[in-house]
Order: C-alpha cells, then sequence, then structure tokens
C-alpha cells in the first residue's frame, strides 16, 4: 500500500479518527490508509454518510476498518397516562403564576 501523504487511522476503543504523519505522533497501532480512501471517506462524509468501526475488519483499507451506518431514530409515540397529563398541566399552571 502506498502511502505517500502520510495518513493513518487511529482506533481507540469504539472511535476512530486520523492522524496525519509530520503532523501526529504515530503509533504502532495505526494503520496506514491511502490517500483516495482519505478522500473518499471525507466525500462520502460529506454526503452525509455515517461510519463506524466495524467489529471484525475484513482487510487493511480503511473501508475493511469502517462501514457506512444508518442511525435510527425510535419515533414510537408512548401513550401518556391520564394522571400524568394533569400533572403536567398543573406543573404548567402553577409554574406560570
Amino acid at each position: 500500500m502506498v502511502n505517500i501523504q502520510g495518513y493513518y487511522l487511529r482506533v481507540e476503543n469504539e472511535n476512530f479518527g486520523f492522524v496525519v504523519d509530520e503532523v501526529h505522533d504515530i503509533k504502532d497501532t495505526d494503520n496506514a490508509i491511502t490517500t483516495e480512501d482519505y478522500n473518499k471517506f471525507f466525500n462520502l462524509q460529506g454526503e452525509g454518510k455515517q461510519f463506524r468501526i466495524k467489529e471484525n475488519s475484513t482487510g487493511t483499507g480503511l473501508f475493511d476498518y469502517i462501514e457506512e451506518y444508518i442511525q435510527t431514530v425510535d419515533t414510537t409515540i408512548k401513550p401518556i397516562s391520564t394522571e400524568d397529563r394533569m400533572k403536567a398541566i398543573e406543573d404548567l399552571i402553577m409554574g406560570g403564576l
């Protein structure tokens, strides 16, 4: 793998980031990545894509370590009991006086 610019993937726990040779101290655990993968990551991120670390890497390239994911939001509406509604209204009225 040619790493002319000196880009590296750094993984710490479940977080990842990038470090650059001659700017950061490169650790033995940092993984060299290609300039093409580095640029592709930021282009995809610019399109709104999100990434996370794979549970198991499948190779040595950047996209062998990370994967795209879609964050899900729970939109389930949970019913509110009559008692809770009455308390909320009472709190609003009492708090506004």
